[in-house]
């Protein structure tokens, strides 16, 4: 009987560190090695859930149309340009971005779509006035934005932007700007 529980306990560990096993690179179909070359000689150094996210990122890449493909190639450039402490606090507010309710995502898109429709010099106008509220009054105005108390010409007065009006991400998809504020952010 101990035999049997050895042997069935072996082959339940055996099944479940396969799920998580890395994979060959040639265990990936020609399009997925195509577009992950980059990564051959370290692939097999690299984690398992790691190796997983790249194949994942390879696939969304391979159904992409071309001007999808163009528009990501952009803002992968736009994200490498930018310095490591401009990357990393675009992550935090993604990080943040994700954290939100769908009703607070879903106002934080309809602001970003108002900022966005609006004439590049009404942008910049918004921008500036963004950029000179203190920490405490931009902090305020994101609170009324999120409850959807505000909008993109302001909120009750002398608050003039919201996190997304300084140019950032776009929404949910974790793109990246170079701007002030924003719940996007992220980059590939």
């Amino acid at each position: 009987m101990n035999k049997w529980r050895s042997l069935l306990f072996c082959l339940l560990l055996i099944l479940s560190a396969s799920s998580a096993a890395a994979l060959d690179f040639d265990q990936l179909s020609q399009q997925q090695q195509q577009v992950l070359s980059g990564y051959e000689n370290r692939w097999q150094s690299l984690a398992a859930e790691k190796q997983q996210q790249l194949v994942k990122g390879a696939d969304a890449w391979l159904n992409m149309t071309p001007e999808q493909r163009t528009h990501a190639e952009q803002r992968l450039k736009q994200w490498q340009a930018l310095s490591a402490e401009e990357q990393a606090q675009l992550r935090a507010r993604y990080r943040q971005f994700q954290q939100l309710s769908p009703a607070q995502k879903k106002q934080f898109q309809r602001i970003s779509q108002q900022y966005k429709s609006l004439p590049a010099a009404q942008q910049k106008q918004l921008q500036e006035r963004w950029n000179n509220l203190s920490a405490e009054q931009r902090a305020q105005y994101h609170g009324q934005m999120m409850s959807g108390a505000a909008g993109v010409n302001g909120a009750g007065g002398d608050n003039g932007g919201s996190d997304h009006e300084s140019g950032n991400g776009s929404g949910s998809n974790g793109g990246g700007g170079n701007g002030s504020g924003g719940g996007g952010g992220g980059g590939r």
